[in-house]
């Protein structure tokens, strides 16, 4: 995260980068190559940052590799999060389902759309 600093719009990072955990990657060579890239960021109704990851490890994976949810804990003090504060749930079923967005339902359910 950032702050901005009011009077001349500078921001500065809270903290240090945190990496998306998206396991081994990989070099593609295969033309099925479907990158290991988040879909979307975007927050939790706790105010956790929720990150869904097509393909763990990348194209070699593709068609049957399996996506993630994963979700970093904020710190209410600080605003900071690390990756020790990472909750990773991996999508295997069905298989070769890809989470692709997600929203969250008026009673908090997690709603995820599959690319």
């Amino acid at each position: 995260g950032f702050h901005l600093t009011g009077y001349n719009c500078m921001l500065s990072p809270i903290g240090d980068p945190v990496e998306l955990s998206q396991g081994e990657t990989v070099t593609p060579t295969d033309p099925n190559f479907f990158p290991a890239t988040a879909a979307q960021i975007g927050f939790t109704p706790e105010g956790n940052i929720m990150v869904t990851i097509k393909i763990n490890g990348g194209g070699q994976n593709f068609p049957s590799g399996s996506g993630s949810l994963n979700t970093y804990f904020i710190d209410p003090e600080d605003g900071t999060t690390s990756e020790d504060d990472l909750d990773q749930l991996v999508i295997s079923d069905p298989p070769g389902a890809i989470p692709f967005s997600f929203d969250f339902d008026d009673k908090g359910n997690l709603l995820v759309i599959e690319a």
